[in-house]
């Protein structure tokens, strides 16, 4: 993942793992289904989850910062971190 001006832009997996990713597909359909239903709700969080630690080391680096902004960051990144892992056990 990147972080510009424009927005967070996943970078593009290589050939070979898309191969893999691919190949894993084909013998094992009800994992593919599983991944295919659970990235839409597990891809954004992990786009937000990348843009608060962003946040986070930002508001770190800074000596003047509002202490109450590191409680809030804290957890908001706790429970996108949450939810991520529940989407990731849901589906296996």
């Amino acid at each position: 993942f990147t972080i510009a001006a424009s927005g967070i832009r996943a970078h593009s997996a290589s050939d070979s793992h898309r191969q893999a990713t691919k190949r894993i597909a084909q013998k094992n359909p009800a994992l593919s289904r599983s991944v295919r239903l659970r990235n839409p709700y597990v891809d954004p969080l992990s786009l937000i989850q990348v843009d608060l630690l962003a946040r986070k080391r930002a508001a770190t680096a800074n000596p003047s910062r509002d202490p109450s902004l590191d409680s809030s960051l804290d957890y908001a990144i706790s429970a996108v971190m949450n939810g991520i892992a529940a989407g990731l056990h849901n589906t296996g």
